[in-house]
């Protein structure tokens, strides 16, 4: 009788993680599109998830995962360097954001089935396709009565940036460029359709504006072309498909007006920037920023930093030491948010941490990186994947603000919880 309780049992655990896994294909296609549907489903989750039995062995488990303990050692540099800090109530804000998507890394890589990895990483492709369709549909002023809009720009459907816009969109467009060259696609009609999709994501990244969108670009297909270049590519394709490479950016200089104005604005803010000392426009704005964050770190504490969410406010105090013009006071603010504080940056992951945490907080956020790289991946498929994760958001960090930013944060870490090896309650 006991006997047959427990073979119930786990039949019953077997059901729900199976139908967790489903809901999980469900949430990979919403994560990046539909954010309040997102969190609907992954309440539904992790419901489940208190129901699939084994709760003690899973913690042990995600625990031991080198990433996770990475992620709460991050987290634990924002708590220790609360002590003397004087925006306690943004840096709170700010740890709140984190752990809202650190702690649901263990339900990942505890939950999700090997047999479902793929799908699941499909269901992700196909909402970055859908959401490339409505770009499309906005640079003709087409939306739908029926879709809830929430991104910034003219062609942004839901991300509030371009720049985050374009990374997931470079992150796929890798992706299916290793389906394509490996030949992998069983039949001609996905061969259309995954050839169709790059095409379709190279037009659409050299029309949004987005400088780094640019650079992400070429960054996601040299990482696909470096990783096969000892298994499926002869020297011989790859200098071809590095010439494909350069074609396209000249082509696109020619004939694309917001690739030419974009590679044009960078030119000329950077010769205002080191020759005639006046910073504006994007480019323009993160060399001050990059500039005088980096007067604030020398000038205060640079072994230990300034405190948790204090550099803001002394790089602010320091520009407004220089004469600044009207168009200068128009840029170099920016970066101050007066609606939601916590999202006030640098722009740079990298020079944030320093500030806010000298050395170790640089050596925090590369370790987690690290952690990530050296963990063991066993589908090549999968391991490309941490591969293009790693090198886009590296690149990303340089210019922007990463780990604050909630859903980009839970796809980056759903994503990467698909390279690692599936939960096994024998390996605890």
């Amino acid at each position: 009788m006991l006997q047959k309780l427990l073979n119930f049992r786990e039949k019953q655990e077997s059901n729900i993680t199976l139908l967790i896994n489903y809901l999980f294909i469900l949430y990979a296609f919403t994560l990046p599109m539909a954010f309040d549907t997102e969190k609907i489903i992954f309440k539904i989750i992790f419901i489940l998830f208190l129901l699939s039995g084994n709760l003690k062995a899973k913690l042990i488990y995600a625990l031991k995962n080198k990433i996770f303990q990475a992620m709460l050692l991050f987290l634990s540099v924002y708590i220790v360097w609360l002590y003397g800090s004087e925006h306690r109530d943004v840096a709170i804000w700010k740890i709140k954001e984190f752990a809202s998507y650190f702690f649901l890394f263990p339900i990942f890589i505890t939950s999700i089935r090997e047999d479902f990895k793929e799908k699941i990483l499909n269901g992700f492709i196909f909402a970055i396709f859908t959401s490339e369709v409505l770009s499309y549909f906005m640079m003709f002023d087409i939306k739908f009565s029926f879709i809830t809009y929430t991104g910034f720009g003219q062609n942004v459907p839901f991300f509030y940036m371009y720049s985050q816009y374009v990374l997931i969109i470079s992150i796929s467009l890798g992706l299916i460029l290793y389906k394509i060259l490996t030949n992998s696609l069983k039949n001609n009609f996905q061969k259309f359709l995954y050839i169709g999709f790059f095409l379709f994501s190279t037009i659409n990244i050299f029309s949004l504006s987005s400088k780094l969108g640019y650079i992400l670009y070429s960054i996601s297909i040299l990482t696909v072309l470096i990783y096969l270049s000892k298994t499926y590519i002869t020297k011989q394709k790859i200098i071809i498909l590095f010439a494909v490479i350069v074609s396209t950016y000249l082509v696109a200089f020619n004939f694309n007006t917001t690739f030419h104005e974009k590679v044009h604005n960078i030119y000329s803010e950077m010769t205002k920037a080191f020759e005639k000392n006046i910073f504006v426009g994007s480019t323009g704005t993160r060399l001050a920023w990059g500039l005088y964050g980096m007067k604030v770190y020398l000038e205060n504490n640079p072994l230990v930093g300034v405190g948790t969410s204090d550099h803001i406010d002394l790089v602010a105090k320091k520009l407004h030491e220089k004469k600044l013009t009207k168009e200068e006071k128009i840029w170099l603010f920016i970066f101050v948010n007066k609606y939601v504080p916590g999202r006030s940056t640098l722009h740079n992951e990298y020079l944030d941490h320093l500030v806010q945490f000298g050395p170790f907080g640089l050596f925090i956020v590369f370790y987690l990186f690290y952690q990530i790289y050296k963990a063991k991946s066993v589908d090549p498929y999968f391991k490309l994947l941490k591969y293009i994760l790693l090198a886009n958001i590296l690149i990303y960090c340089f210019v922007n603000y990463f780990f604050i930013l909630t859903q980009l944060g839970k796809i980056f870490f759903l994503l990467i919880a698909l390279t690692l090896p599936s939960f096994k309650t024998k390996e605890v």
